[in-house]
């Protein structure tokens, strides 16, 4: 079974062309490992029963994805800034002792130093973000 690399990146940019781009970057950079995108199907559904279960969708991928991932890959907002879940999920994986990085809006992939506090958002500074950044080039969900 091949390694995995975990896509932390804002829900705004679930489905959009700038998704398929960075996956594509990504698997150029770690070319023997397999991608997981919170974005797909089954995670979206598995997240949506945890919420309902237990009031948090985001120990789904606490519990059951971040563990068996081997790298995590993270994408910031556009003010450079991690929202809440992204950093938390970024953090797991330092915890762990998994090596991090970011992705740029370009598609390079660069060590990202950590902990970067000073980059990480609150839960309402997050959403107000989610708010402000639109991408209007939406892919059919899958």
């Amino acid at each position: 079974m091949a390694d995995k690399v975990y896509f932390g990146h804002p829900i705004n940019t679930y489905h959009t062309d700038l998704e398929t781009m960075l996956i594509t970057a990504i698997k150029g950079q770690f070319k023997d490992f397999d991608i997981v995108n919170p974005a797909a199907r089954h995670h979206r559904r598995a997240y949506a029963a945890r919420r309902k279960e237990t009031g948090n969708g985001m120990n789904y991928f606490i519990d059951e994805v971040l563990p068996f991932c081997d790298i995590g890959v993270f994408l910031p907002f556009q003010n450079n800034l991690f929202g809440a879940g992204v950093y938390m999920e970024a953090a797991i994986l330092h915890q762990q002792g998994k090596p991090i990085y970011e992705v740029m809006y370009n598609g390079f992939v660069l060590p990202l130093p950590f902990p970067c506090v000073e980059r990480s958002m609150t839960v309402p500074e997050t959403k107000m973000q989610l708010a402000l950044e639109k991408y209007t080039k939406r892919r059919r969900k899958r």
